[in-house]
């Protein structure tokens, strides 16, 4: 598994790094701050995300929390020295998967991992089961063609429509389903859960 850890103490990155690998995990190269973090997630797509709440710069972990939640369906956990009410109610609000205090322990971590991928499946499986309803029988045929990887264009000639009708059940599929209005946030919700 691809893991990106987002942590502006190098020391801690590297550590955490070696300590992934030993535990079988893919990590990334470490992003220091939001800006390189989108960046990576955006090109290199990581599975997880370990990240600190405090980073350098103006944007926190829990705004590249907010990334992850609006464009790429990954479970994260947070990794912080700060556990007070506060930074706790904030973190919360972003939907983690799991938390987890520093100074942590070595054996924390893949436990905790594990712990987060757990109820990252389980909020995926609660919640598209209900979104599943929520799209009509020919929105339900689209998505299954989507995961058959048809194109737009291999789609509106099976079943007799335009491309734009298409396009239109796409953005109002995306809509019902809560994923930003791409070709690419739809293929892989699809890949996922249908």
């Amino acid at each position: 598994m691809k893991i990106l850890i987002v942590e502006d103490e190098l020391v801690i990155a590297d550590n955490l790094s070696r300590l992934l690998i030993k535990y079988g995990y893919q990590p990334l190269l470490p992003a220091i701050n939001y800006s390189q973090a989108v960046d990576r997630i955006n090109r290199e797509k990581p599975e997880f995300a370990i990240l600190d709440i405090n980073l350098s710069g103006n944007k926190t972990g829990i705004d590249v929390a907010q990334f992850i939640n609006d464009h790429y369906p990954i479970p994260f956990l947070f990794l912080t020295a700060f556990g007070d009410d506060d930074t706790l109610q904030k973190a919360m609000n972003a939907k983690p998967f799991a938390y987890l205090v520093k100074p942590f322990s070595k054996s924390e971590i893949k436990p905790t991992i594990e712990i987060a991928v757990m109820n990252f499946k389980f909020r995926q499986q609660n919640s598209n089961s209900n979104k599943k309803e929520l799209l009509t029988e020919a929105e339900r045929k689209i998505v299954s063609l989507i995961a058959e990887n048809k194109t737009t264009k291999q789609i509106a000639d099976e079943i007799h429509l335009s491309v734009s009708t298409i396009k239109n059940h796409r953005h109002r599929i995306c809509a019902k389903l809560e994923l930003p209005p791409s070709n690419n946030a739809l293929l892989t919700w699809v890949m996922q859960n249908w």
